[in-house]
């Protein structure tokens, strides 16, 4: 049986943040190779998650980089003022 695109929706969602079955896989695979529509959301969906895990990796390497007397001095300005 083919999924509904919302199931679809779903199960692409499903896949960016944890392992399908292999049903699930095989089903989605299949709609995906007749559906336009979801293939198009799947692309947009990875690209949006790539976007994203980029910028998380980057404000984590800048707050790693920051010492503590450097958010020390930066505390300071901004309640001085």
């Amino acid at each position: 049986m083919l999924l509904s695109c919302k199931k679809a929706s779903e199960l692409i969602e499903k896949k960016s943040n944890f392992s399908l079955s292999f049903v699930e896989s095989l089903r989605l695979k299949l709609h995906i190779v007749v559906c336009g529509a979801c293939e198009s959301y799947r692309k947009k969906s990875s690209l949006i998650d790539a976007y994203l895990s980029q910028k998380l990796q980057v404000n984590s390497r800048h707050e790693e980089k920051l010492s503590q007397s450097s958010k020390n001095k930066i505390i300071d300005t901004i309640f001085s003022k």
